[in-house]
């Protein structure tokens, strides 16, 4: 509880005028407007390029389906081929398709 004398009310705290602080109006406004300059054409910027990142990305991940899917077939060619007579040559089909495989779910 804050005392005053007699016959005085209470003045809480924190009301008051505030303080004033000298300060430059015109470096402030500088300052906001390179802000909002920037993150307006950093949006714009963001909006302008989604079509060809979307692209990018539906490329990329085309490519990574096709070489799974290659990597597949090579590798059961290679266990088929491993287990005929022509082993020699499904090792090595295999072990690419192997690695065709884990190297497009990296």
């Amino acid at each position: 509880m804050i005392h005053a004398p007699l016959g005085r009310a209470a003045k809480p705290r924190g009301v008051g005028p505030r303080p004033t602080v000298p300060h430059s109006r015109t470096r402030r406004a500088c300052v906001n407007l390179e802000d909002m300059l920037g993150a307006m054409l950093g949006a714009i910027w963001s909006v302008v390029t989604l079509p060809f990142r979307l692209l990018a990305w539906m490329v990329e991940w085309l490519g990574r389906l096709t070489a799974l899917a290659l990597g597949f077939v090579l590798m059961v060619v290679g266990v088929a081929l491993w287990a005929g007579p022509l082993f020699f040559v499904g090792i090595p089909v295999f072990v690419i398709g192997l690695l065709v495989t884990l190297r497009s779910l990296d």
